[in-house]
């Protein structure tokens, strides 16, 4: 039975496999191998939290054995855990130093590290891939690591690379796009991402793209109209929302931005970042209690977000609460001492509450923060 769950997972009959090894692991739940290809299975079936629970299970009963963590590692990236597809691609890593594992083992490895933020690290690994498995793929994850750490002319080279091995990938186009308006070659960028919109006028992300080529720009038109154009294609992707919001926001849309900000909110209802940026929507339509509540709620995912910190205080200062202001402005200076709107602000309140020294001591490093700045 297992042996034909294996045939019809080699044919991408997945259905058909899970049923062949759950047949197999009712007749003998100690079969590693079967536990293992059983969440396999299940993955390719996007049952994630079932899938893992078998790698689990073939681990419980073989610690050692290097397939079952190479596959709990990519059950962890696809539900976005990171940190754990680090551990068990190390894991797997040290168990089956064979080159050919190996090599995807480090490409899913550097993946891993590159959503952890670990860019030094992610490149390092990548480049302890052999020549012969350095694809496609392998530059543009070196080419995203050298982009977040400011490498704009490696990044640009490395995406360059992938792209030529791989012309028709519009994911490694828009990272090129993104890596060329940051080095200031947004023109570039929209000759690009516009040639292939020709050859993919449904691809969400080359319009993505173009919003964020033209807004730099300052074609503020122009980017609106591709925002939009990705939000009707892809009409649940939060960070599009997001975006467009953000656009409306500056063009004093606010009734517009408001529909956007609550479209992503709903969206990823966790992402503080949203909720911020809903709330000071609602600071700008002057409703300053439905703000609060914005807020409040972003603190209680993230204490220390900075913004909602500043913004709880100008609220409570403004409605005469100076004690609840202070507390809030105090906290986002302690989290960001260099943060000059805080500064300004606590200053004001310790001004007002009668503490003239402490409130000339946030307005002289108020002022010299804006005098570094210029």
């Amino acid at each position: 039975m297992a042996d034909k769950g294996i045939a019809f997972l080699e044919a991408g009959n997945f259905e058909q496999a899970e049923r062949q090894f759950a047949r197999a692991l009712q007749a003998n739940p100690k079969l590693v191998e079967a536990q293992n290809l059983m969440g396999v299975a299940l993955d390719q079936q996007g049952k994630h939290e079932r899938a893992g629970a078998y790698f689990r299970k073939a681990l419980a009963l073989r610690n050692n054995y290097a397939p079952a963590h190479a596959n709990l590692g990519l059950n962890a990236i696809q539900l976005e855990d990171f940190q754990s597809a680090a551990s068990e691609f190390r894991r797997a890593l040290k168990l089956d130093p064979h080159p050919q594992n190996a090599d995807a083992l480090r490409y899913n490895l550097s993946l891993a590290l590159y959503h952890i933020g670990e860019y030094e690290q992610s490149i390092q690994v990548l480049k302890e891939i052999g020549e012969p498995a350095r694809d496609a793929g392998y530059f543009a994850l070196i080419g995203s690591n050298d982009r977040e750490l400011r490498n704009n002319a490696e990044a640009a080279q490395n995406l360059e690379r992938a792209l030529a091995l791989d012309p028709g990938n519009t994911a490694f186009l828009y990272d090129l796009a993104i890596t060329l308006i940051q080095n200031g070659a947004a023109s570039e960028a929209i000759r690009r991402l516009n040639s292939s919109v020709q050859a993919n006028p449904n691809c969400v992300e080359l319009y993505a793209a173009l919003g964020v080529a033209y807004y730099a720009m300052g074609k503020d038109k122009e980017a609106g109209d591709n925002y939009r154009t990705a939000v009707r294609l892809e009409p649940n992707a939060a960070d599009l929302r997001s975006a467009l919001g953000d656009l409306y926001f500056a063009a004093a849309s606010y009734d517009k931005s408001t529909t956007e900000y609550d479209a992503a909110s709903k969206l990823d209802p966790k992402n503080v970042s949203y909720l911020v940026k809903q709330g000071r929507n609602w600071l700008k339509l002057q409703q300053s209690s439905t703000a609060e509540t914005l807020f409040q709620r972003a603190l209680t995912i993230d204490p220390d977000n900075v913004e909602a910190q500043l913004n709880l205080g100008k609220i409570a200062n403004q409605r005469g609460d100076v004690d609840a202001a202070i507390g809030h402005l105090e906290r986002a200076v302690k989290l960001r001492p260099d943060n000059s709107a805080a500064l300004y602000q606590l200053g004001l309140v310790y001004k007002k509450t009668g503490q003239p020294e402490k409130a000339a001591s946030a307005i002289k490093r108020f002022r010299e923060l804006n005098t570094s700045a210029q």
